[in-house]
């Protein structure tokens, strides 16, 4: 498949000094708080130098998904040691799915292929992450208590990505809400919170502690309270805005 990459706008980004390329990585509607503190600084060196080859971004997204799939196998292991080693890989593979998009940003590029490509390789490195600590559960106690959990973990992890959060999103956007948030600082970016960097972090920290299968309840019960808080405020925010006003939206009629 040839990827199409069209040029947005020309880039300067060779001549510019670090804090200008910091505000030219900036995402507008925030990120994460360890973001913020951990990876962002580490992409901010690694995107100017990896800008200079002809990596693209649709190539890291891809390099992404295989560490992650890596760490997924690790977390299979029963061995201490693997399992540590998968939670780095783990971080690592978050690491340079964040850079993708840096780079993208940084020299200007665009791609229906990029758009498309990346959510689909996070929710499918989401699911097999869950598949190998189950797995994992599944291989230290011989219980299949933990597969049928990870069965339970995915569809609630699923709901929360392609349900609740996309559509709370949708309606924001739709009812004006998203441009009226007002976002914390932090090193001077909007920080915004959600499922996956507690998911990401919260899972290469029990890797390390040697029970990467507990993520399975851990996480389980994680995901359903955001589903929750997001619905409650999905029935709040339909309820208070007539968006069945708006041509955008369309509904069952009975």
């Amino acid at each position: 498949m040839i990827e199409k990459t069209e040029q947005a706008a020309p880039c300067s980004w060779e001549n510019e000094s670090l804090s200008q390329t910091r505000e030219r990585l900036r995402r507008k509607w925030g990120d994460y708080p360890l973001t913020i503190l951990i990876i962002n600084p580490i992409n901010l060196i690694l995107v100017r130098k990896i800008a200079k080859t002809p990596i693209t971004p649709n190539q890291l997204t891809l390099i992404s998904f295989v560490i992650t799939m890596a760490a997924s196998g690790c977390f299979i292991s029963t061995n201490h040691i693997i399992q540590i080693t998968g939670g780095i890989l783990l971080l690592l593979g978050y690491l340079i799915d964040c850079l993708d998009g840096d780079l993208a940003r940084l020299k200007g590029l665009k791609s229906p292929l990029g758009a498309m490509l990346d959510p689909i390789m996070d929710r499918c490195g989401e699911m097999v992450i869950i598949c190998g600590i189950a797995l994992g559960g599944w291989r230290a106690t011989s219980s299949t208590l933990w597969l049928v959990g990870g069965m339970l973990l995915l569809g609630v992890c699923q709901l929360y990505f392609y349900m609740t959060d996309a559509m709370l999103n949708i309606f924001k956007k739709e009812t004006g809400l998203l441009n009226k948030i007002s976002r914390k600082t932090l090193m001077g970016s909007p920080m915004r919170f959600g499922a996956i960097e507690p998911f990401i972090w919260g899972q290469a920290a029990l890797a390390c502690a040697g029970i990467p299968y507990w993520g399975v309840p851990v996480f389980g019960a994680m995901f359903a309270v955001f589903c929750s808080i997001q619905f409650y405020s999905l029935v709040k925010i339909t309820r208070t805005n007539k968006t069945e006003q708006n041509d955008n939206f369309e509904f069952h009629v009975y």
